[in-house]
Parts: C-alpha cells; sequence; structure tokens
C-alpha cells in the first residue's frame, strides 16, 4: 500500500513548482540508496507472492470485483467516507474541501495531496477493499478542522469542535466491535490432557484466535496447531480467489489425519459461513460418520460467547483419535495456494 507515497510526493512537487529539485545531486543520492535497500526485498517479494499481487490488482480475491469498471471503481472510496469518519466529520470535510478548491491555501496544499494520492492509487485496482482507503483519513479531518476558522467567536469554535469529534464517537459506540469468546477455554482443554504427539488439529474460521490462546499458555510451543485449511483445504482470502481441495475423499481427510496423528481435533460446528466451503464439511462428515477413528468427546464442547451474528450457536467440538500413529510424521510441508508452492521446513 506504501505505493501511494510516490504520486503524494509527485503532486506536491508539481503544486510547490519544485520539480527542478529532482535534479539535485542528494535528492539522486537518497532515490538510489533507497532502491538499493529495498529493491532486493521488492524482488524477492515478486518472485514469490507475484502471481497473487497481479491477481489482487487485475482480477480482486472477491467474487463481487472483477476488471475495472468505471461507474464501481470511481465512486467506492468516496461512497465509503460517511462510514468512515462519521457524517458530521464528513460535512466538514466536504465543506473545507470545497473552501480549498476556491480559496487554494498552501497550508492545505500536503491534505489534498494526501487525498488525491490515495484516490489515484487504490481506484484503479480490481481489489476494492475499504482498509486501502485509511490514509486518507488524516486528510480528511485536517479538511473538516479548516472549517472551525469559519467560526471568529472562540465559543462557537469550540461548540464547532466538538460536534466534529462527537460525531465519530457515537458512531463507534453504536457500532462497537464484535467478540467471539470461547477460544482460550478451548486451547486451556487442550493444554490440560494428557498428550502423546503434542499436535493438536483444528479447523474453524477463527483459526489464528485459537492459535493465539495455545500460544498464550504454551509459550515453549510444546504444541502443533495443524489447520485444517492448510492440509486438508486452501483458500485464498476468498474462494473467488482461489481455492483447492488437498483431501477430496474420507479416506483422503483419514490419511492426513492419521500422518500427522493429533492429540485433538477441534472445529467449529456447525461451519461458520462467511463462504460455503466443501472442503469443511466434508471434514466434519468425515468426523460423524467414523466415530471407530475419531470419538467425539462432548463433555469438551464449548459454547461460544458472542454478540456477531454468524457465530451465534456455535460451539467448539472436541474428537480424539482412537487409533494411534506410533509412526506419525512431523509438519515437514504446508501447501500454499498464494505461493504457488508449498512452505517447507
Amino acid at each position: 500500500d506504501g505505493v501511494f507515497l510516490l504520486p503524494y510526493f509527485l503532486i506536491r512537487l508539481v503544486a510547490m513548482r519544485k520539480l527542478a529539485e529532482v535534479k539535485k545531486p542528494a535528492v539522486w543520492g537518497g532515490i538510489a540508496a533507497s532502491l538499493l535497500l529495498t529493491a532486493p526485498y521488492y524482488l524477492f517479494t515478486w518472485s514469490v507472492y507475484g502471481g497473487a499481487i497481479q491477481k489482487q490488482a487485475a482480477e480482486g480475491t472477491s467474487a463481487e470485483f472483477g476488471r475495472f469498471d468505471l461507474a464501481r471503481n470511481l465512486n467506492f472510496y468516496p461512497s465509503i467516507i460517511p462510514d468512515q469518519i462519521g457524517v458530521p466529520l464528513c460535512v466538514a470535510a466536504a465543506v473545507g474541501f470545497i473552501g480549498w478548491l476556491l480559496n487554494r491555501q498552501k497550508s492545505m496544499g500536503p491534505a489534498f495531496a494526501l487525498f488525491a494520492s490515495v484516490y489515484l492509487t487504490f481506484t484503479p485496482l480490481a481489489e476494492l477493499e475499504r482498509r486501502h482507503a485509511l490514509y486518507w483519513a488524516p486528510a480528511l479531518c485536517w479538511f473538516a478542522a479548516s472549517v472551525i476558522e469559519l467560526f471568529h467567536d472562540w465559543r462557537w469554535q469550540a461548540a464547532f469542535a466538538a460536534l466534529l469529534i462527537a460525531g465519530p464517537v457515537h458512531h463507534d459506540l453504536h457500532n462497537p466491535t464484535g467478540h467471539v469468546h470461547g477460544y482460550a477455554d478451548a486451547a486451556r482443554r487442550v493444554l490440560e490432557q494428557p498428550r502423546e504427539s503434542n499436535a493438536v488439529f483444528f479447523d474453524g474460521c477463527l483459526s489464528g484466535g485459537f492459535i493465539y490462546q495455545v500460544r498464550v499458555n504454551d509459550p515453549e510451543r510444546k504444541i502443533t496447531v495443524l489447520r485444517g485449511d492448510k492440509l486438508i483445504y486452501g483458500v485464498l482470502s476468498d474462494p473467488a480467489g482461489g481455492y483447492m481441495d488437498w483431501a477430496k475423499t474420507d479416506d483422503e481427510i483419514l490419511a492426513v489425519l492419521h500422518r500427522y496423528d493429533p492429540d485433538w481435533v477441534v472445529i467449529e460446528n456447525p461451519q461458520v459461513k462467511f463462504h460455503d466451503l466443501p472442503g469443511p464439511k466434508r471434514l466434519r462428515k468425515c468426523l460423524i460418520d467414523h466415530p471407530e477413528r475419531y470419538e467425539r468427546v462432548e463433555e469438551f464442547d464449548v459454547q461460544l460467547r458472542t454478540d456477531h451474528e454468524l457465530f451465534q450457536g456455535v460451539t467448539l467440538e472436541f474428537y480424539r483419535p482412537q487409533q494411534r500413529n506410533p509412526y506419525r510424521e512431523p509438519l515437514r510441508e504446508i501447501p500454499m495456494l498464494n505461493l504457488q508452492q508449498p512452505i517447507k521446513n
């Protein structure tokens, strides 16, 4: 995302009529030094991840986005501003922006350059994501704050400033971040039980939450957490961006689990359907259909506590292997869709 800084500095140099600065040896020296430091990293990144970056830019990673569409792309980022900063701040920013267009105060030049560079950088991309426009928030606040100068009485200025602050606060208080609790309980239950392989298998939407809680309670990293979305199937952010089934039958799923022989298989049930994926569905059915291989320990079920509608009624279920593998293998490689090659240990 940092590429938006290139048009930012170009806009500033043009606006300040200082393009001649680029001719100075010190500037060329700085550019050369930065290229020397960053080019190897970018070349390496492109060699292993370039395909995914190109797909994000040209096709997007979500089914709702595709190649450049004039009506959709040009309007997307401006349309999210009211929800980003709240309506009062948005209105004030619009007034401040119009005031800048009419008067062209030099002090507001950096704000305009920041706003324009973010818009010009991310609008042409196929992947339209709200997070890309985070960088213009300071410019929007700068435009909004400039409206305060229209009031000559300090009391009106204070009142208007309070209104600008109250808008985002009210918005955030009425749109709190969702929470999901229960992964810490699941991690503690896993760690409290006797272990043979020091591995646990997890499949669910919030695998990162479970892994984090295991790490909090296992700082020495004795436990290896195996992920269903790496070993049974693979998904690249959104199935429209990339999806692959690594294990396509019950026998293949059971073979993967037996190979690594986790002490516990923990799954979110039912599948949290941000996306309705066949891999998780097949995994859950396999565990249910083969109790002789994996026994569900009902007393270990953890009911998630949440205010998020997608996680309502979801339980973390524990399965215990009935046939252990004395020749279990360590995890030596992980298939990676976005790298188009596995990560090898």
